[in-house]
This record gives C-alpha cells, structure tokens and sequence, in this order.
C-alpha cells in the first residue's frame, strides 16, 4: 500500500523543485531532418519535427522557444534527468500507446519518484511508473489512454476526454469527464466533478462541491460516495447514472451515500441519480431527499430467495428445513387438490406461484428465484397424520426402554433394588398423538402394563410395557466392582476439607463444550474427574503425583481421565491390587460409589448411626460411607419414601447437585448470569433447560467466579486441568 502524499507536502516540495526549472538552451544534438528514429524524443511545432537524444534536450527546447502548445512523443521509455523536469510551457506529452516517463529522484527513502508539473500539460497514450504526479496549480488534459499505479495530485482542473488509469489516490480540486471520457481509480478526493463520461471508483468517492453532468458512475462491490456538509450539492440539470459493474456482487456489495461531517445537512437533489443494472433494489433510509448525518441509507440488493409461512388450510403442523418442507395434514384431508399459501423473500419470484391448486400425492418441488437471479429449490411434502400411532420413546429416569414397533412392546431394564411398584416413565409420541396412561404418570409394574396409543385418525394401537429388574450383579448385569475387590471396606485417611475449599473455580465443561447430558448416567472417570479437578484448583492433592506405570491395565496413561483415577486409587477408593487388575473407566458408578468417592476426597469419617432409610441396611456395601454424607446433611432420602437407592446409577446432574451441596456451591452467591464486567451469560449449553430442577446447579458448577461474578479468565481450559 503507498501512501498518499499530503498537500503541504506538495506545497513544501514545489517551493523546492522550482529552481530545477533548467534553463532555456537549444542542444547541438537537435535535428530537424525527416529521419528521427535515431532518437529517444522528438518535439513537433506546427509541421516541423525535431529528434533529440536526451529528454533534458528535449525540454530546453521546448522552454526556448517563443511559440507553446509543442508535442513531446516518446520514442522510447524515459528516465528524467532530474526531478520534476517538465516543460515550463503549455505542451502535450504523447507517449505513443507505448512508453512510459519515469523520474529518477528518491526523495523518499526507496518510494517512488515525482513529476512536477511546470505549465498546463496534456498527456496523450502515456504510462507514468510508479510516480506520484503533482499538477499544483496548472490543468491537466488527459487524451487517448493514460495510465500510473500512484497518486495524482493537483489543485487546478483535470479535463478527462481519453481513458484515464490511477490505481492509487486521485486528488484534484476540479474534474472533468467528458462525454467519450473514463477515469478509472481506487479513491478520488475532490471539490466538484462534472461526469458526461463514465466515473469508476473502486473505493470512495470523496466530494465536497457540485456535482454536475449526464454521465454514469460505476458502482463495484466497495464504493461509498462520501459529501461534506451544504457545500455538496448536485446540479439542477444533472442526470447521474449509478450503475452497478459488471461483477458487482448483489449478495454482498453495496452502495453507501455519507456525509462526513456530522452536521446533519442534507444532499441536495440526491433524487438526480438514477439507477441501472442492481435491478430492483432495497432501502434503509429515503434515498428521494432524507438522507442525513454520517449514517445514511443503503441500496442493498436483494439475494434472498427463501418461503416462509407456508401454510396449507386445515393443516396441524408445518416442519422446516434448509430445502425441504413437511406439512402434516389430517388423515382425511384430500392431497390430490391442495392450494398452499406462503411468502417468500422480498422481490423474489417463485414457481408454481402461490396460490396454485396442487396434487400433493407425490412431493411438488417450488423454486424461488432472488432479484439477483439466484434460485434455492425446496420440496414440499405432504404427510397424514394416519401413520404415527407409534411410542417414539420410553424411559425411566436414566434407563431407556428397548422399543419393538413390530410387536409393540416396550422393555427397560433398572437396577437390582428398583422399586417397581411406583415407576414414573416418560412417554413421547407423535404430534397429535395420543397416549394412557399419560406420560408423567406414576404406575406400578410389578405386573406389565398396557400403554394405549391413539393417531389422529383415532386408531388405537395397545403397547405392552415390562420392567426387568436386573439381578444383584451390579449395573446393567456387569459384575459388581466390589466383588473383585477393586472398592475395598476402608476407610479414609485425608483431612477433611469441608469449609476449607475456595469454590471460584469451573469443574465441570461439558461433553463437547455444547451440551452437558445432565441425565445421563455418571461413569467412574467422569464423576472422579470433576472432583479431581476441583481439589487441584484448591492445591489440595494431598501429596499426589501420578505414577509413571499405570495401575490398572485397562489405564493408557494418556487419556484424560487417568489422573482423576490414579488419585482416587492413591486416596484408597479403589484397590490397584484387584484380582482382575481392571478399573472399568467407563461403568456407571451407583449412589452409594459416588458417596464412597465423596467420603474419601473430602476426608468425611464414616459414621455408623442409626440407618435413616429404609432400604439401607448394613450388609450394604456403602453403608458407611451413606450415612457419612447423610449425617452431614448432603444427601437424604426419597420424598415419601425415605429411600436412598444406593444401587441405582447416579446421573451427571444428581452428581452435581450433591457435589454442590457438600463444597458449598449451592447457593445464590454464584451468580451465574453476570460476569466481572457487568455483561450478561448466556448458557453455553444447548440441553440445559432453564426450568430443569438441576438447572442452577449445573450452570454454577461450570463458570469460574470473582467476588460472585462469572471470570472467563479463571477458566482453565479441560486439557490443562486434567493432566
């Protein structure tokens, strides 16, 4: 990117350069024969031609002689001999569709040379390389096509009756296009332009006088046209085309109209532009004579070309997606002779059109067209509702039942120990579908139970639901873990660290940092891992340091979870000297495992009070250990029940909640929805419902905190804290 020169620098080096203006002197090398092709220039006044060897002969020709409007032509590519050495009388310089004038001086440390102008010049089929040219005070003519990758500077007038080329910034007080004129630029700074040609800026087009002429304005992807206060007005009698190129972009390119100023004065007659190739076009602001301050109206065009509201009379429910469209219709309801409303996106155009009778037996394909040309095809599809008399899905808090929609029957599997006889399950059918009992409602399975299922045309189809209580070998049939003596009757020996650990710190992140399975069964490395993490923010491992062989042989050494389980081991929650050698990373842990985890981490005593529920007994494994955390008040027993389920497995949301509740991190001195700047937090999670019964404890365990207020910048990331 060069840099464009500012005009107290031009101002400063044009007092500078004015005693390079060599003096007048007719060189013995000047020739007036017919045959100048031996030389690098020639001079022509009136029919008389001259060839001249060096350019700075050339020029001193020229400023000696009495008579002015001489024209220079290259005969090949010229290195001035010094800088801004250009004729001191009005003369054209022809470059002859092929050479270029460069400047030799480096005033710049390495920038590009400079060329002065010395009178009013017009320059003819020339390149300029890579100087910036400063026109001061004197006009410039442009004819045939010129072309420079710098800047062009002045503060007379430009007369544009060629193809004009400037790449870099073009500042001139007064510019002419004529009607068979181009200029073409990347920014032009001016005062006022008259336009019967053709203006094509890539950038911005900075005005602050008239605006004037019949001719066009080329509108590419990036072109704002900035004016400055009431000085900037457009000619009574202008007719200004705005036309878009032609590969402006009509998703993306725009056309902005500012006024730098900020006073808030209006552009008059802004009403004279007119507008061709954007086809119709959309306005933020009133583009007819309300345009105002330094934010002002936008001609967007339009690339939308979507349907929205689409609607079918008697219809129950409308599904969307990216390009396809489901509407659900009674199982009556004739698909033969079907006429759909809808809208689509502004100027946009679809076919068939809306409001045409359709035979929707099969999909119809509608295809919308943009304003742009651009088209997004969606196929509609038309579905009774006769065909959904079917379970979609059947749980019991954490155990999902196996469907058999061929048979229509339903089996889940719970836990030894379950009660059956008070079971809640969650029922999820079609829409407008029908079930009984409803789901939400508690039954008793001692015996199967018979789930009626009714579509929207009434058929009724009977479901037979059976729970299977699984045998006393564990979770979901696997051996208990104690009984290979990989959790051993013992008890713990690190200190207590009830109301001692700071609670600012994030410990939980999510599965995929987008959702958290808060009913999902908790595994053994996950529930030793959030602890992990919590105690290691606190400095409270008690001495540990991982061991550089694994314990158990289903340990890797590398995987995330290996520390949280190592500690755990270290602290004599489980056994390393099992039978089998194995640690089972990813069973689901039961209630009572998790107390275990809990009494042990946080160095709570086992006590052995008097069992408070009444499926606890001692032959329990964890029987200790639950009435250790009962007796502190963390955990209690079933509404109505009083039963702890200390077989049951244990979901990642029961698991914080009690976590919570034994480090102190229950309450609303957390507030989750702020952070230390005063912003709002949004939950990350997209299966966190804000009216979960588990909702706040989840969201508290997953932020850091300073004095209260969510701090991202405490926030370790997982892999740092795991390792």
């Amino acid at each position: 990117m060069r840099f464009k020169k500012t005009m107290s620098m031009v101002l400063s080096l044009a007092m500078i350069f004015s005693i390079f203006v060599f003096p007048a002197s007719a060189e013995a090398t000047a020739t007036n024969t017919e045959n100048t092709d031996e030389y690098i220039v020639t001079v022509t006044d009136g029919t008389k031609t001259t060839g001249y060897s060096t350019w700075e002969n050339a020029v001193n020709a020229i400023n000696a002689s009495a008579t002015s409007g001489q024209t220079i032509t290259l005969r090949s590519n010229i290195i001035m001999g010094a800088v801004g050495m250009m004729p001191t009388k009005e003369c054209t310089i022809d470059g002859a569709g092929q050479y270029t004038l460069t400047s030799d001086n480096d005033l710049y440390n390495g920038d590009a040379g400079a060329i002065y102008l010395h009178a009013n010049t017009t320059f003819k089929n020339l390149t300029l390389s890579e100087e910036t040219l400063y026109c001061q005070d004197y006009n410039l003519t442009i004819d045939g096509t010129v072309k420079t990758d710098y800047n062009i500077l002045g503060s007379s007038i430009l007369t544009v009756n060629g193809n004009l080329y400037c790449n870099n910034l073009f500042d001139f007080n007064n510019v002419i296009i004529g009607s068979g004129g181009t200029l073409a630029t990347s920014v032009i700074d001016i005062k006022s332009i008259k336009i019967d040609g053709i203006l094509n800026c890539a950038d911005f087009i900075s005005i602050n006088g008239r605006i004037s002429g019949s001719g066009t304005i080329i509108v590419n992807n990036y072109t704002s046209l900035w004016y400055y206060n009431d000085t900037t007005i457009i000619d009574d009698n202008a007719s200004i085309t705005l036309k878009a190129a032609d590969n402006y972009s009509y998703t993306e390119g725009k056309f902005n109209i500012q006024n730098r100023s900020f006073d808030k004065q209006q552009l008059a007659n802004i009403d004279k532009f007119k507008l061709v190739g954007f086809g119709n076009y959309k306005l933020i602001g009133n583009l007819s004579g309300n345009i105002y301050s330094y934010s002002l109206g936008y001609i967007i065009l339009s690339g939308g070309n979507g349907i929205s509201e689409f609607a079918i009379k008697g219809a129950e429910f409308v599904q969307y997606g990216d390009t396809n469209i489901t509407v659900f219709v009674p199982h009556n309801t004739d698909v033969t002779a079907l006429t759909p409303t809808f809208k689509i996106d502004y100027n946009a155009t679809v076919s068939p059109a809306i409001g045409t009778v359709q035979n929707f037996t099969n999909p119809v394909t509608y295809t919308v067209t943009a304003e742009n040309g651009t088209t997004r095809s969606y196929v509609v599809t038309v579905k009774k509702m006769s065909d959904t008399s079917i379970i979609n899905a059947f749980s019991i808090g954490a155990y999902t039942g196996k469907i058999n929609n061929t048979n229509h029957t339903v089996v889940v599997t719970v836990p030894y120990g379950t009660d059956v006889t008070a079971l809640t399950p969650t029922v999820t059918v079609g829409f407008m579908v029908t079930v009984s009992p409803k789901s939400g409602t508690t039954m008793n399975f001692t015996n199967p139970v018979t789930y009626k299922v009714t579509g929207q045309d009434g058929i009724i189809q009977d479901y037979i639901v059976t729970i299977a209580v699984a045998a006393n070998t564990g979770i979901n049939g696997t051996t208990p873990s104690f009984a290979n003596d990989l959790i051993p009757d013992n008890d713990p020996t690190s200190p207590n660290l009830i109301g001692k650990l700071c609670n600012d710190y994030a410990y939980i992140y999510g599965k995929d940092y987008k959702t958290m399975g808060p009913e999902d069964a908790i595994t053994r490395c996950e529930a030793s891992t959030l602890i992990y993490r919590l105690l290691k923010q606190n400095n409270q491992l008690n001495g540990y340091s991982k061991p550089s062989t694994p314990s158990f042989k289903d340990l890797k050494g590398d995987e995330w979870f290996d520390n949280s389980l190592e500690f755990m081991t270290y602290l004599g929650v489980y056994n390393k000297n099992c039978a089998d050698d194995t640690i089972f990373a990813y069973r689901p842990i039961t209630r009572g495992e998790a107390a275990k985890l809990f009494a042990f981490a946080m160095g709570i005593s086992p006590t052995d009070p008097a069992c408070a529920f009444t499926d606890l007994d001692t032959s329990n494994h964890y029987y200790k250990y639950i009435n250790a955390l009962a007796a502190g008040g963390y955990i209690q027993g079933d509404a109505g029940t009083n039963k702890v389920r200390p077989d049951d497995a244990l979901t990642r949301a029961e698991f914080v909640v009690m976590y919570n509740a034994i480090v102190g991190r229950d309450t609303g001195d957390y507030d989750y929805t702020t952070d230390v700047n005063g912003n709002a937090v949004i939950c990350p999670f997209t299966d966190l419902s804000p009216t979960a019964w588990y909702y706040d404890d989840m969201m508290r365990a997953a932020f850091s905190y300073t004095n209260g207020k969510v701090d991202l910048t405490k926030r370790l990331d997982r892999e740092t804290l795991d390792n």
